[in-house]
């Protein structure tokens, strides 16, 4: 049985490094990475752009960043926000 705790540490670890692999993706990487978050297809009107379902992960990611820049006071910390 695989150890969850290093299976979620790695995949911590990856989210956290999303920017660098995206800086140095190549076009298909890319792709790749955009259907990760967002399973379904994505849609630009010419202003923004749009996607009906978001990944669990990308949503949760979302809600900490807003929460972490709401309360800048370091009141709450990012182990209080993570499920577990």
């Amino acid at each position: 049985m695989p150890n969850i705790r290093a299976i979620a540490k790695r995949a911590i670890k990856n989210l956290t490094n999303l920017d660098l692999f995206d800086e140095n993706s190549s076009v298909e990487g890319k792709r790749y990475l955009i259907s990760c978050l967002f399973p379904e297809k994505m849609e630009y009107n010419g202003d923004r752009y749009r996607t009906l379902l978001v990944n669990e992960i990308t949503e949760h990611i979302y809600l900490i960043n807003n929460e972490l820049e709401s309360n800048k006071k370091g009141q709450k910390t990012i182990k209080n926000l993570l499920p577990c």
